[in-house]
């Protein structure tokens, strides 16, 4: 289940999000001089002062690059003295604009070994950026990022973000982006906050909607209205009962006691002085949050909110980018000239861009010597913890380097059998059981993550890892390795291009709207990505020792190790409830009785509902317009073809090369260089619980394990995995619903050897016991870090409740794990080959053909033989009838009594690293699709999830500042519905608020009109026209929906279709009839994920309720 919306994104974020803590006086980096042990001497801290934020400038100088290395024509240029400072315009072509246009063209070029084009523009006059991609799919997605630079904790990035979206001088009601945006077909906004940048985002599939909401949409950006209520409760406040609320400190408080985070503020704390912007905490300190002011915000928003240092992305190619430019030209730069923001491309005088002519440059990241430093986290297990390494590499221009340093780091790293793995990660007594790798930053800074690290390691690791990296500097770079893992990135980058472009193109426009040429002139260069990369393979042996002893050998690195501290929870967990106490005291009675009546006052003036008049301006744009991607496919002969007749051209195809096969085999055409085969297997019902229990390991060793290859080849682990990387792009197996799905992805070439592959891979592998034991022992190493993701603990905790202990999906739950994998690897010392009996029984049954389901996509048409190569290259299967095929079970077959009627209990788990709560209730509802009341209740959803001031849920809980985000949501498949409450500042609070604002539309109190269904039945168009707005994703929806549920392929038509009947009336009725009972104990059940200060009062609140209450302590 999703988080609710206004995320700060980890994934999307253009530099991945650092979050800090800060350091104390005496937290100095002990440094030392390299030894051949390379001993790291340590230091601790736990200090939560926020940063202070005028600091003296301190100007470090940069390394040199690697330039000599490379060919002259890779290497960014620029033919004026400061590219990335000025703006020069050379001449006033627009593109077709006109002589009247603002913007002037000043990109324009189709990106080599694509279909894909870039154009962007610059307005003369404002600076204001425009990119544009036509790309192919059924939404038009938008971007507008803001280089966003502080030097303090205060979080006044994040809490702008925030506050951008409570309105604005031309539309002053809270929440009224959202509305228009899902009038328009829109799916109401988002952004994210980084540490170098904010991210607004929307989405919409009408050409007509975009361009009426894009003016909205900017005019909230730039001229915000910034209101102390709208602070009150989206930023920060006290309640009544001296307890902090706010979203933004909600939503901060649920992450910086995390071990990632700490370790991540460590990081950042000793990688940059304080005259640098990236380390500051961006999304705000807690102790800072609680001293914000809302001048600040609005002194920030002046600063960085202007023309010349904002970027907006749009890409689809239902909207023509000339009309684009005609809303900028009449509608925003008019208005950015009135406020005095017309100050050309350059800002005005003085105006420096942040990161790149701020005090930032001058202060680039610095590591001296080798260091290691030590920073605390709250947990109650105190078996593992975290270590990240880091290394200052090259500067953002010298593109070559960075992607030669990616292509060292996925060579040394990303699988079982690279050379750090093979160290760190595989073993019965492995360090730790995963390694991630970023390369963010200008500086860049190389970390490596090393997770789930046994404590008694900890302090070994980094001296470990360069020991390692001198070892293999001094064996030499396996060049036949390298050359299969520059194949690999090759792969890789052709198929993110044509898989995602979107992401792609806007990972690489916003690091150059942050870091490259203001004109543009960079762009170029930056998708020259493919040339750069083939460059690569032209480098010896010694180029690419030369660049590992540069970067990670010679190179002094900063290592921060996170250790657990139960007495640390402790601490906090003390904290926490002296904190309310010295709150309660503070202000005694009168007090807090004025703080709530503050906090009421502001609640209310954010209500403010908008005026109908203003959103009847913005008429719902033709459903009939929507452009939906219909998936062309056709089914193999024999048991698939039997199951319905199509007509198309794939049909026509397989028709003609009249091939039976005995697997229901689907065939998806997408224009591909790449051939995706998808393979459902489906453990049976007659499995016992024990041999289920062996499912992850099964799916987590299905690549790493021996094979003996049906051609009498025996290959060890190494080489299968080494193989298969060289002939895939991926290939993995993985557990979603009652299912076990292989993925496997190659290019069109290798269709026959990914059949032998798959094939190989069922049936011939070998369970050998070390490589299983390891696969258990890292399943075990990785637990306590899952046990401190409240998100994870409290959606595991309602699931062990709704679903069979012997369904498929159970052996998955963190709770069933727990206790299994403990006991599995005590099974594998004392009688490893009962285990290995198991998993052949386990093996025996998911290889059942009669409960396979495959599906193929890639470019079939221009296929020899699709259908054919499957007799020639997969397993011999004998042929079976259609009445043979067994049906697929899904997850409401493997709904418990509890599942299938929840009722009378919540379970409440405690979580040492938690300082807010989440929550998830579980309530029935209607699973026939088809049916009016489905509908019905799928629009009630939407109008409860809405957004702004007249969004239900949004107004009741995030409105008051009482979690980051309320939401229900409603399965198709099972017709469960689920409350969502995300990091709370009280679980209870938040929930009872969300029951009376459910209550009230059901009695009648808040009226539910035609134009508010109409409004949602826009909002509900967009929701299913973007589950296959690309022809990939088209696909895969055809084989989840019709192949493996058994439901029409065009579901989602029809279901907008009957969705256009249904009235006011209808959904009040379903609100009524499905969400109210899902707040009372007799018809729900939950599970709260809280920290140990709230654990005894939560349990006490539920229990008045009426509900079981039972308290849970993950073992």
């Amino acid at each position: 289940m999703p988080h609710s919306t206004r995320s700060r994104s980890r994934a999307g974020s253009l530099s991945s999000r650092r979050s800090f803590r800060p350091d104390s006086e005496d937290d100095a980096p002990v440094a030392f001089q390299p030894t051949r042990e390379d001993a790291f001497t340590t230091t601790y801290s736990d200090s939560d002062e926020p940063e202070p934020s005028a600091i003296p400038r301190r100007s470090i100088s940069r390394k040199p690059s690697l330039s000599h290395l490379y060919p002259e024509s890779i290497l960014l240029k620029h033919p004026h003295q400061h590219p990335l400072d000025h703006v020069h315009f050379a001449s006033s072509a627009s593109g077709g604009l006109g002589l009247g246009s603002h913007y002037d063209l000043l990109q324009d070029f189709k990106i080599e070994k694509s279909d894909n084009t870039i154009k962007m523009w610059m307005s003369r006059d404002s600076g204001f950026t425009v990119v544009f991609s036509p790309l192919e799919q059924s939404t038009i997605q938008a971007y507008c990022q803001v280089n966003t630079e502080i030097f303090d904790d205060s979080g006044r990035p994040h809490t702008l973000e925030h506050l951008s979206f409570c309105g604005s001088r031309s539309y002053p009601w809270n929440g009224v982006l959202d509305k228009i945006g899902n009038r328009m077909i829109g799916s109401g906004t988002n952004a994210w906050t980084a540490n170098n940048n904010t991210t607004y985002f929307s989405s919409v599939a009408s050409q007509e909607g975009f361009l009426k909401l894009l003016p909205v949409y900017l005019d909230h950006l730039f001229f915000p209205t910034l209101t102390e209520s709208a602070f009150t409760t989206e930023v920060f406040h006290i309640d009544g009962k001296g307890q902090d609320g706010g979203v933004v400190l909600s939503e901060m408080q649920g992450t910086q006691s995390t071990c990632s985070d700490l370790v991540n503020l460590k990081t950042m704390r000793t990688l940059y002085n304080k005259n640098n912007g990236n380390r500051s905490e961006t999304g705000g300190l807690v102790p800072a949050l609680r001293e914000l002011h809302l001048e600040d915000i609005r002194s920030y928003h002046d600063s960085m909110y202007v023309p010349q240092n904002m970027t907006l992305m749009v890409f689809g190619n239902a909207v023509d980018p000339l009309d684009i430019i005609h809303v900028l030209d009449t509608q925003l730069e008019p208005a950015l000239a009135a406020a005095g923001l017309a100050n050309g491309p350059n800002g005005p005088p003085g105006w420096k861009r942040p990161f790149v002519q701020s005090r930032t440059a001058e202060n680039p990241p610095v590591i001296a010597k080798n260091t290691a430093k030590t920073v605390l986290f709250p947990s109650e297990d105190e078996s593992t913890g975290n270590v990240i390494v880091n290394w200052v590499t090259c500067t953002w221009r010298d593109q070559l380097s960075v992607d030669a340093i990616d292509a060292l780091v996925t060579y040394l790293t990303e699988s079982e059998v690279s050379p750090i793995q093979q160290v760190f990660t595989q073993g019965d007594d492995s360090w730790c059981t995963t390694i991630d790798s970023q390369n963010d930053g200008n500086p860049r800074v190389l970390s490596w993550s090393f997770n789930a690290v046994q404590v008694t390691k900890l302090d070994d690791l980094p001296a470990k890892l360069n020991d390692t990296l001198r070892n293999i500097l001094r064996d030499g770079i396996d060049m036949d390795r390298m050359a299969k893992t520059l194949e690999y990135l090759l792969r890789f980058l052709l198929d993110g291009m044509e898989t995602d472009p979107a992401e792609y193109l806007k990972i690489n426009i916003a690091n150059n709207a942050l870091n490259g040429a203001r004109d543009g002139s960079d762009l170029r260069m930056v998708f020259q990505d493919i040339r750069r990369m083939k460059s690569l393979f032209k480098w010896t042996q010694a180029d690419w020792s030369s660049l590992l002893a540069k970067y990670l050998v010679a190179n002094p690195c900063l290592a921060i190790i996170g250790r657990p501290s139960a007495a640390l929870a402790k601490e906090n967990a003390a904290k926490a409830k002296a904190y309310i106490a010295s709150n309660v005291t503070h202000f005694g009675p009168a007090g807090l009785k004025q703080l709530d009546e503050h906090l009421a006052a502001a609640a209310k003036a954010n209500k403010t509902p908008v005026p109908k008049n203003v959103l009847r301006q913005f008429e719902v744009p033709p459903l009939s317009d929507l452009h939906w991607i219909e998936p062309v496919v056709g089914k193999s002969l024999g048991v698939a073809k039997n199951q319905g007749f199509v007509r198309n051209d794939v049909q026509r195809l397989l028709d003609a090369e009249g091939v039976e096969l005995p697997l229901h085999v689907s065939f998806a055409q997408v224009k591909s260089n790449f051939v995706t085969i998808n393979i459902a297997l489906t453990p049976s019902r007659f499995l016992s619980k024990d041999i289920k229990t062996l499912i992850p390991v099964y799916a987590d060793t299905f690549v790493s394990l021996p094979i003996q290859r049906a051609s009498g080849e025996a290959l060890t682990y190494q080489q299968v995995v080494t193989q298969v990387k060289a002939d895939s792009l991926s290939c993995s197996m993985a557990v979603e619903e009652e299912q076990l799905v292989i993925r496997m992805r190659v290019v069109k070439d290798k269709y026959a050897v990914a059949l032998e592959w798959i094939k190989d891979l069922l049936w011939g592998s070998v369970f050998d016991v070390t490589r299983v034991k390891n696969s258990v022992a890292n399943f075990i190493q990785g637990l306590p870090d899952q046990k401190q993701d409240g998100y994870m603990v409290a959606a595991n905790s309602v699931n062990l409740a709704a679903y069979n202990s012997s369904c498929n999906s159970a052996a998955m739950n963190l709770f069933v794990k727990a206790v299994t994998m403990p006991a599995l690897l005590k099974r594998l010392k004392s009688n490893p080959s009962s285990v290995v009996k198991d998993l052949e029984i386990l093996r025996q049954d998911v290889t059942n053909p009669r409960m396979m389901r495959v599906q193929v996509i890639g470019d079939i048409l221009s296929m020899k033989s699709p259908a054919g190569t499957w007799i020639d290259h997969f397993e011999p299967i004998t042929p079976f009838s259609l009445r043979d095929l067994i049906p697929v079970p899904n997850s409401a077959d493997a709904l418990s009594q509890l599942g299938v009627n929840p009722k009378n209990l919540v379970k409440i788990t405690k979580v040492g690293s938690l300082e807010s709560s989440f929550a998830l209730f579980r309530g029935k509802g209607p699973a026939a699709w088809d049916q009016p009341r489905f509908q019905a209740l799928a629009l009630g959803v939407v109008l409860l999830n809405s957004s702004g001031s007249d969004g239900p849920l949004w107004n009741a809980v995030r409105g008051k500042g009482l979690a980051y985000g309320a939401n229900i949501i409603h399965s198709d498949l099972t017709g469960a519905l689920h409350l969502v409450l995300d990091r709370c500042s009280d679980a209870y609070l938040a929930w009872t608020a969300s029951r009376d604002i459910v209550e009230a539309i059901a009695d009648g109190t808040i009226k539910v009109t035609k134009f508010d269904v109409e409004s949602c039945k826009s909002s509900y168009a967009h929701q299913l026209i973007t589950s296959q707005d690309t022809q990939s994703n088209a696909a895969s929806k055809f084989f989840t929906t019709s192949d493996l549920q058994g439901r029409p392929a065009n579901m989602a038509q029809r279901m907008l279709e009957l969705a256009k009947d249904v009235t006011p009336s209808d959904v009040v009725k379903a609100i009524s009839d499905y969400v109210v009972p899902l707040f009372h104990p007799a018809t729900s059940m939950g599970a709260i994920a809280c920290g140990p200060s709230k654990w005894d009062d939560t349990s006490a609140k539920f229990s008045q309720e009426g509900f079981t209450v039972k308290k849970d302590v993950l073992v």
